[in-house]
């Protein structure tokens, strides 16, 4: 090896030879003295290729993480190896290094079959779909991808029939869109269902992942869709789900109101409207939005009540008002959302493997009777219910009195009361506590199935295993060859990292 100033006519020289054996080098001869200018030896620097940087970090992304920034870079390159790169080169060299460990953007494509293929295998009950279409030249290319683990479908029947659904953007060389479905757990924690690659949200592409969703998912009177208001979601909707519920996401709704009125007063009128239990609780406040802005009550009315309220909902969406449970979802994917198609779908599968073992953990060594979380919901409810006075009507009818003066019927055999709290989250409200004590009859008794730890536990009892390494050969997929990435043209410009924000959304 014989390294050389930049400067043609210097003679600072040193030479090296390996040491045979080794993988070290030894200097044989030195010339450490310049005679070029300072100005010269300025460019020396030209030969911190992006191919270079690119594999002295790529050991920063190994384990399938997002790594150092660009900007990192950029003070790792100057910390410790005395270079200054320019933000664009150390972007270009965290992509060669994001490819060398994570794998291709394009060859991730190629691989899909064979992933879902050793998917299946070591995951028996899975649910793997690919769809391809024909290029102009012949070639097959990647078009839709939808999978759902067997543990997710499994554990589906534990949960309430409640099913969150949303997408967001991928942030690859090749864009697309990350569909997903949802549901909550009886601890109120996320349960994911199934998740999708898609081109965009488009109508084809939702009525595409409805399908497949209707395969574990039963068309029936029970079940209840909340999302966004996207108008191809109300389209699949309406086709693949028709006895579905679909409600409207009361935190869209709010922004909304928020961007077109210029009013965060009524946009929290709004959402206290929605909110409310009770038909009377809703007059009230829609009554106060009517007064501050009667343009804002029509767009409300055109909307219909039966779609963003509580009180008017057809269907049972218990304590689920918004899709925040799907953007939460989301936002635990964010750095996967820009890792080849393989590492993402790694990243979705080893995090839900950990919720689940994690999970499955917490439900064998909790003790009580309920969840936790509505375990504390009793609890608080309890705490209430020592206030009232209670008067027997029937063995199982009882009159509530608060300390307002205002009066409550509550029903324990029919588990209903007038506040319409207790029928509306399947837990008893403090009325329906305080006459359960009248009646001796166990407050936990009045609490739905999916709210009892041996649900909860049994939701996770199914289990998510490995993947093998995927190699170049194709493992229970139907068809054999290369399958090419989506024809897409990459627009000018940095791919954007942060998604832009909704009318009305607050920047966090």
């Amino acid at each position: 090896m014989v390294l050389i100033c930049v400067a043609i006519d210097c003679p600072w020289r040193v030479y090296a030879a390996r040491i045979d054996g080794t993988g070290n080098f030894q200097i044989r001869q030195a010339t450490f003295r310049h005679c070029c200018s300072v100005d010269a030896r300025r460019n020396y620097h030209k030969l911190a290729t992006t191919q270079v940087i690119g594999e002295l970090i790529q050991s920063r992304f190994i384990g399938i993480k997002r790594g150092p920034t660009p900007e990192t870079i950029r003070k790792i390159m100057l910390d410790d190896y005395n270079v200054n790169v320019s933000y664009w080169k150390s972007w270009r060299a965290r992509e060669i290094a994001m490819e060398s460990v994570l794998g291709s953007m394009a060859g991730s494509y190629a691989l899909m079959p064979a992933y879902m293929g050793l998917l299946l295998t070591t995951n028996p009950g899975s649910l793997c779909v690919i769809e391809k279409t024909e290029s102009d030249d012949g070639g097959v290319l990647f078009k839709y991808a939808f999978i759902a683990f067997g543990a997710s479908i499994k554990g589906y029947r534990y949960m309430r029939k409640v099913i969150i659904i949303d997408g967001t953007s991928l942030k690859g060389k090749y864009g697309g869109c990350l569909m997903s479905a949802c549901a909550q757990d009886g601890n109120y924690q996320i349960f994911p269902l199934a998740y999708a690659v898609m081109d965009s949200e488009n109508d084809e592409s939702w009525e595409w992942f409805m399908m497949q969703l209707r395969t574990f998912v039963d068309n029936s009177d029970e079940l209840v869709f909340i999302s966004d208001r996207h108008g191809s979601i109300y389209s699949a909707i309406n086709k693949v789900f028709p006895s579905a519920s679909h409600a409207a996401c009361t935190v869209h709704l709010w922004r909304n109101i928020k961007a077109r009125f210029k009013s965060k007063r009524l946009a929290s009128l709004m959402s206290a409207a929605a909110r409310a239990y009770t038909v009377e609780g809703f007059n009230k406040k829609f009554l106060d939005i009517q007064r501050a802005s009667p343009g804002c009550a029509g767009y409300l009315v055109d909307i219909g009540f039966t779609h963003w309220t509580r009180a008017h909902f057809q269907g049972e969406r218990f304590n689920i008002m918004d899709s925040n449970i799907a953007e939460s979802w989301n936002s635990v994917l964010k750095e996967a959302r820009e890792y080849p198609l393989i590492s993402m779908c790694e990243y979705i599968r080893t995090t839900i493997m950990s919720w689940f073992a994690l999970r499955r953990a917490k439900a064998m060594e909790h003790k009580g009777a309920l969840t936790p979380m509505v375990q504390r919901q009793v609890e608080v409810n309890f705490e209430a219910s020592t206030a009232l006075a209670v008067c027997g009507i029937s063995e199982t009818e009882f009159q509530v009195k608060a300390q307002t003066g205002e009066c409550f019927l509550v029903n324990l055999l029919a588990g209903t009361c007038s506040c319409n709290a207790y029928e509306q989250l399947r837990i008893p409200c403090r009325h329906a506590v305080a006459a359960a004590g009248r009646a001796n009859i166990p407050t936990e008794s009045l609490v739905a199935a999916a709210y009892f730890a041996d649900t909860w536990h049994s939701a996770y009892e199914a289990k998510i295993y490995p993947i093998p390494s995927v190699g170049g050969k194709e493992v229970g997929g139907e068809y054999h060859g290369d399958l090419l990435p989506p024809a897409v043209k990459r627009p000018p410009g940095r791919p954007r990292k942060v998604r832009i924000l909704s009318r009305g959304e607050d920047k966090a």
